[in-house]
């Protein structure tokens, strides 16, 4: 009697072992394969209503957890308010962390793999500098393109780490993409406005500035004048207490070395008077400016340069976006319905 019990408990244990394997395979193709009920129902050869009851028995005995991401969610919610309020072709939004390094390299693969869908022969793409526009460059999968000019939109830095460079830059981009880099052999910031205006005279300076007027494409690092994070500070052509002074003065943000306000205005000081690079009145008319940013010292910097309509596409994580809707919020200086 016990070896004859132990026989129908087999049998049942091999019934529900290919019943569960059944639930599984339905819920694979369901929820993973994207196949309608009918489909998976021709499948099996079972009826459609058959599917729909193992559907729900699936979710019944954890077979299948829906969940829903509010990451996610918020992402989405802030993407569809901040392209709204600044009138952007795209944004996008990294998952937030903690770590420094890991968002610029979020944000520098979510840029590489944007400029697949948007690169194509016969272009001009213009390239500025710092660890953003590095992590970008890392991240290009090397492909090759005809006819595609790399061109260096502002002077070289002089950076200790030299791959922040934008001459290391440009070269390193053109090399993977099968490019011609246009090197512009100028350092970023001079003496004075006099040196700067005899540069300007030279031809080869002039006539690599004439070549960033023509970009199909800009690649844009957003730097902020807060000391804590300037990178006009670590080249050393600001001093901490400088680079304090400017944003304290509300000149929180500079683009391609330019220092702009709130409002995206460039600040009547002397070290805009002294760059060497494209004019923020220039970078605005490329078609497309992407332009990436991420923590908290660089949100009135970003909202500057947005606002400016230096760039028309963004690329940030999560959390800088929250605190760029936050600073919006607090001071609703557009009027906008942030309810909407």
């Amino acid at each position: 009697m016990e070896k004859e019990l132990s026989k129908i408990e087999t049998k049942k244990l091999e019934r529900e072992y290919s019943r569960q394997e059944m639930l599984i395979k339905a819920a694979k193709m369901y929820y993973l394969d994207g196949a309608s009920q009918e489909e998976i129902a021709r499948h099996l050869n079972m009826s459609r209503s058959n599917i729909s009851k193992m559907l729900k028995e699936c979710r019944k005995l954890g077979i299948v957890e829906i969940s829903i991401n509010e990451r996610s969610l918020k992402s989405i919610q802030l993407r569809s308010r901040l392209m709204k309020i600044f009138g952007l072709k795209e944004l996008i939004i990294t998952p937030k962390t903690d770590d420094e390094i890991e968002n610029k390299e979020n944000i520098g693969k979510a840029v590489s793999r944007y400029l697949e869908t948007i690169m194509h022969d016969n272009m001009e793409v213009g390239l500025t500098w710092g660890s953003s526009i590095y992590h970008v460059v890392k991240a290009l999968r090397p492909t090759s393109f005809n006819n595609i000019n790399v061109i260096q939109l502002m002077g070289g830095t002089g950076m200790r780490d030299n791959k922040f460079d934008p001459v290391a830059l440009v070269t390193s981009f053109a090399e993977k993409t099968g490019g011609q880099s246009r090197i512009l052999n100028a350092p970023l910031i001079v003496k004075s406005k006099e040196l700067r205006d005899l540069l300007l005279e030279d031809e080869n300076i002039a006539y690599q500035l004439k070549l960033a007027e023509k970009a199909d494409i800009a690649l844009v690092g957003i730097g902020t004048n807060h000391p804590a994070s300037s990178a006009l500070v670590r080249a050393g052509y600001l001093k901490p207490e400088e680079s304090l002074s400017l944003y304290k003065d509300g000149l929180y943000g500079h683009i391609c070395g330019w220092h702009i306000d709130i409002y995206g205005t460039p600040g009547d000081v002397v070290w805009n008077e002294r760059i060497i690079g494209i004019k923020p009145s220039v970078l605005r008319k490329i078609p497309v400016t992407i332009g990436m940013g991420t923590g908290a010292n660089k949100v009135k910097a970003i909202i500057s340069s947005l606002r400016g309509k230096y760039i028309n596409v963004l690329v940030t994580d999560e959390n800088t976006a929250s605190l760029m809707m936050n600073y919006l919020m607090d001071e609703n200086i557009l009027g906008f319905n942030f309810d909407e």
